[in-house]
């Protein structure tokens, strides 16, 4: 294996569950998506992405894909860093939940990356988001203090399992590198 691939070894999601899964970029940050397991185990991945993979500047949208292989899934070259399970998710159809992600945003969107993250669109806000529409709640105080400490952990443990990879990269443990598998 060269060194500028990324092998991660694949983790084992449960059944009717929902997690947020990070991913390291080149600029330091982690790009947010969620992973939709049904009650038969198929996995799906929403997140807010670019419309076009080649010009990653340009419209962003809403993308739903299956995830063919679960946790086994290709992501290229990129580092999972891991999967932060949410506790309080209750399962719902995967079409329902795709409906919530569509609806992050309230339908707004702008022409160019730029421009959304001007307006605080950005796909840890969809996560965020999205979150706020599905998740109990014993009221607002209550739902925002849970949300704000899934944001912070998820960010803490990213950072630190992405400066764990890049210390098993530089060593040349590519075999060693496993994101993430918590409960948040």
């Amino acid at each position: 294996m060269s060194r500028s691939q990324v092998h991660i070894r694949p983790v084992s999601v449960q059944p009717s569950s929902l997690y947020i899964s990070t991913v390291a970029l080149v600029t330091g940050a982690f790009h947010w998506s969620f992973i939709h397991v049904d009650d038969t185990g198929r996995a799906t991945k929403h997140q807010w992405a670019a419309v076009n993979a080649m010009n990653p500047e340009g419209r962003e949208h809403y993308v739903q894909s299956n995830l063919r292989y679960g946790t086994q899934s290709s992501t290229g070259n990129l580092a999972i860093l891991g999967y932060f399970k949410i506790p309080e998710y209750r399962p719902m159809d995967g079409a329902i939940f795709a409906q919530y992600c569509v609806q992050a945003f309230g339908g707004a969107n702008y022409p160019t990356k730029d421009q959304n993250r001007a307006h605080g669109i950005t796909c840890r806000t969809f996560v965020l988001n999205v979150l706020r529409s599905i998740l109990p709640t014993s009221g607002p105080e209550a739902q925002v203090y849970r949300i704000s400490q899934i944001e912070a952990m998820v960010k803490n443990r990213s950072e630190y399992q992405s400066n764990a990879h890049s210390t098993l990269f530089l060593w040349g443990k590519h075999s060693e590198m496993m994101p993430l598998l918590e409960v948040v």
